[in-house]
Parts: C-alpha cells; structure tokens; sequence
C-alpha cells in the first residue's frame, strides 16, 4: 500500500561478464553518491528444490544494514529473498538508489516480472521503488 512518500529508485544493471557489470556499477555510483548496490548471484542446491541466493550490499554503512547478513547464503526462492531484501532497505534507508546487479545466468526479464508481480498480502515493489531510467551517455569534455 501506498505510503505518500517519495519512491527510491531501483536500477537493474545486467552484463555478460561480472567486469561490464562492475564497470556500470561504477559508473551509476559516480552519478548518484547515494547510491547502494545490491549484487546477487544464485547456485543450484545439490539437494532440494532451491538455489542457494548470496547477495552482497556495497556499502553497508550506517543506515543500510538491513538486519541480516546478506553476504551469507540462504537457501530459497530468489525473487521472494530479493523482494524482502529491496523492501528492508527501503525501510532501513530513504532516498537512495538501488543499483541491482544481477548475474549472466538468470534469465532477466522472467526474474524482473516475478520480483516486480503484485503480491496479496505482502508489501510490493511499485509501492516503494520506481524504475530508473536509463543514465544518458557519458559526452565528451570539449578539447
């Protein structure tokens, strides 16, 4: 539901090898000082039906710790882990934008329907992120 409040904002940053990732990563980072990145990779479980989720948050300073250690793994669905771990920090930090980095094995846009999917019952994405769009290229200074 709806708070009033303005939304943070949420980019995805996807690539095919984890340097292009880093190198969008810093690039957003410069733009936008505010900026915390939530990296996230999954690994099949050898036994069971879900993967283990890492994700790892840069920087965790004061005001971003989301309560849990997100450098450990968790096994389990993981757009139901992602959703919770966008939607603590939005509670635990205002104003800031989320970088999401996901890895070159997820299939991008089935992952981002599921996250983004309404839920009943539970708090949703549309109602604390909006979209960024998309940074406009970087233009040369002039000689």
């Amino acid at each position: 539901m709806p708070t009033g409040a303005p939304k943070d904002l949420l980019s995805v940053l996807i690539g095919n090898t984890p340097e292009v990732r880093g190198e969008l990563t810093r690039q957003l980072s410069r733009r936008h000082p505010t900026a915390v990145t939530l990296s996230l990779s999954i690994h099949t479980a050898t036994t069971g039906r879900y993967p283990v989720v890492q994700r790892l948050m840069t920087p965790d300073g004061p005001g971003t710790n989301l309560e849990v250690n997100v450098s450990s793994g968790t096994t389990g669905d993981p757009t139901a882990i992602l959703r919770q771990d966008l939607i603590a920090l939005r509670r635990a930090k205002r104003d800031v934008h989320i970088p999401l980095t996901l890895p070159q094995e997820v299939d991008t846009l089935p992952f981002l329907l599921q996250l983004w999917r309404s839920r009943i019952g539970a708090d949703n994405l549309e109602d604390h992120y909006d979209c960024a769009p998309p940074s406009p290229p970087s233009t040369p200074s002039p000689s």
